[in-house]
């Protein structure tokens, strides 16, 4: 007994030394506590803003240049057909190369083809304002009578009006006065006023005088060459058309549609998900800068076309980088509205799996296989596809496919629908393609 009773006073005597330590060891512990609260109490408050955010979908400026690009693109359309002159006006198209536009500039690439089986590859853009101000305040301002001028040539006579500012300031004995005269000048002369863009070795001329079919079928085929320029009298701009020779080699090329790319990519792949993805962004793109216009189409994987290389399958050596459109430049109405973005819908889709809609695997069924073309039915099965894109191609992809379907206007009356598609289709898609882009392993 007495032993034992000595080890647990030993004990106690121990315990009592260990004291300071302990009590060092509990403190340290409790100051890991508070970090701990804190770091839990700022995770939550981070968490709580970025469910805020994400509630609100961030939607970026697009630039105004590029929504208003379309106008550009229309009266070009209206130059290029009031332009031919020939009997064949009928017979001729063009192929407008599509491309992510994300600049300002104004300008068109176009194959441009002949009844006879020819073509010519030209690019179309805005001229440069050449309209000259002098340093003083004199303003030369052209008036052309009629409205629109009745020749082109050199000695087509023109009225120029001057008017001068003169500014004169009299003090009198309280204050001061401050009177402007302007002075008006009429005169004639026989030579337009306005010079007009020459490019090197071209004449600046008017192509819809000869005639574009006259011009540029027998014109110089001279590697940036300046056939002409078409001029728009209403607003004043021109848009020279000069020759090219960068998409010769694509343009003299075989052509498939990207219908028969993905029915092929059905049974072997062919097209990577970068080469998808970039595509998606490029039709996207082209229905910001061509809708509402006569260039636009119904957007299906029928009316996009690509050239490629080989002739022994569709998919085959395939130029994936150059999409295009086919364009006549007959009268026709061209559809426009709910049902255009529903027919983009349905490409961003096969675009998003590789594969054409009719190879869904609902169509198996008796009941879908027999109402396989209407158009309802479709669109039903589309819906039921889109629920695997968040898993295939991500949140932005698949809020871009649900704004197609589901929040597209019902008509295109006013232009706030083009802002609206750019922010909420066009730039979500740019957003999944440069994501697939590799990342400089330097930085």
């Amino acid at each position: 007994m007495a032993r034992a009773h000595a080890k647990f006073q030993a004990k106690k005597v121990a315990y009592a030394l260990a004291i300071p330590q302990r009590d060092t060891l509990l403190e340290e512990i409790d100051s890991y506590n508070k970090t701990l609260e804190e770091l839990l109490t700022a995770n939550d408050r981070i968490a709580q803003l970025s469910q805020q955010t994400s509630g609100r979908t961030f939607k970026p400026r697009i630039p105004k240049p590029l929504l208003q690009f379309w106008k550009h693109a229309d009266r070009i359309f209206s130059l290029l057909a009031d332009a031919w002159k020939c009997q064949c006006k009928d017979l001729h198209c063009a192929k407008l190369w599509l491309k992510q536009r994300t600049t300002a500039a104004v300008d068109m690439n176009l194959v441009l083809k002949f009844c006879h089986g020819t073509q010519r590859c030209v690019h179309i853009k805005l001229a440069e304002d050449c309209a000259l101000v002098d340093s003083t305040q004199t303003l030369a301002v052209p008036m052309r009578l009629p409205p629109r001028p009745i020749g082109q040539g050199p000695n087509t006579p023109a009225i120029m009006v001057q008017r001068t500012q003169a500014t004169q300031i009299i003090n009198g004995h309280s204050c001061g006065a401050t009177i402007t005269r302007t002075a008006t000048r009429v005169s004639y002369t026989g030579v337009c006023a306005q010079p007009q863009p020459v490019p090197q070795g071209a004449a600046a001329k008017d192509l819809a005088t000869n005639g574009l079919c006259e011009t540029i079928h027998c014109g110089s085929r001279t590697p940036d060459d300046c056939y002409g320029f078409l001029v728009d009298h209403d607003s004043d701009r021109q848009y020279s058309v000069s020759n090219t020779s960068d998409l010769d080699t694509v343009s003299a090329a075989d052509a498939t549609t990207l219908f028969k790319v993905l029915e092929t990519q059905a049974n072997s792949t062919t097209l990577t998900r970068m080469q998808r993805y970039s595509i998606a962004a490029t039709l996207v793109s082209s229905v910001v800068q061509l809708e509402s216009t006569p260039w636009a189409c119904n957007w299906d994987a029928e009316k996009v076309h690509f050239p490629r290389k080989a002739a022994t399958s569709p998919s085959q050596d395939l130029v994936a980088d150059y999409p295009y459109i086919l364009t006549d430049f007959g009268a026709s109405s061209r559809p426009s509205g709910v049902d255009t973005f529903k027919a983009l819908g349905i490409v961003l889709l096969e675009l998003c799996f590789g594969k054409p809609l009719d190879a869904h695997p609902l169509w198996q069924n008796p009941g879908f296989a027999a109402a396989k073309t209407n158009p309802m039915m479709r669109h039903f099965v589309a819906t039921q596809w889109m629920d695997d894109v968040i898993g295939e191609a991500g949140e932005n992809y698949a809020n871009a496919l649900k704004w197609c379907f589901q929040q597209a206007p019902a008509s295109m009356v006013d232009d706030k629908w083009r802002a609206d598609f750019a922010q909420s289709v066009a730039w979500p898609l740019q957003e999944c393609f440069e994501s697939m882009q590799p990342r400089n392993s330097g930085t």
